[in-house]
C-alpha cells in the first residue's frame, strides 16, 4: 500500500514545465466528452461501460498518446449538456450529454 507521503503535491508534481520566466506551466486540451466515461477518465473504474465503450475510449487515447506525451484527466466543467458532435464521436460514440475536460497532455 501506498502511503499518502509519496502522493504528489499539487498538479505541478506531475508533469510541470517552466516558462521563461521560471513560472510552472501545463500543456492542457478542453475536450467536450459524454458523461459516461467520466468516471473511467477520473478513477480508472470501467464497470459502467460496454464493450464498445471501452473500446471507442481506447481508441481516443491512443490517437492522443501518438501526438502527446501524456494524456491524463484533470478537470471537469459541465457547461455542455447534450451533443451530436462531440470529440469522441469519430470513434462511434452517438450523441450524449457531455462536459467538458481538461487534459494534461505535456
Amino acid at each position: 500500500m501506498i502511503g499518502w507521503q509519496s502522493w504528489p503535491i499539487g498538479l505541478e508534481a506531475w508533469n510541470a514545465k517552466t516558462d521563461q520566466k521560471g513560472k510552472k506551466t501545463m500543456n492542457t486540451i478542453d475536450l467536450q466528452i459524454p458523461v459516461q466515461f467520466l468516471c473511467a477518465l477520473f478513477n480508472g473504474d470501467y464497470s459502467g461501460l460496454s464493450d464498445e465503450d471501452i473500446a471507442a475510449l481506447d481508441a481516443m487515447t491512443e490517437a492522443y498518446l501518438a501526438k502527446h506525451t501524456c494524456f491524463h484527466a484533470i478537470g471537469t466543467r459541465d457547461d455542455c449538456g447534450f451533443l451530436k458532435y462531440h470529440d469522441m464521436q469519430p470513434y462511434g460514440v452517438l450523441a450524449s450529454d457531455c462536459e467538458t475536460i481538461t487534459f494534461d497532455i505535456g
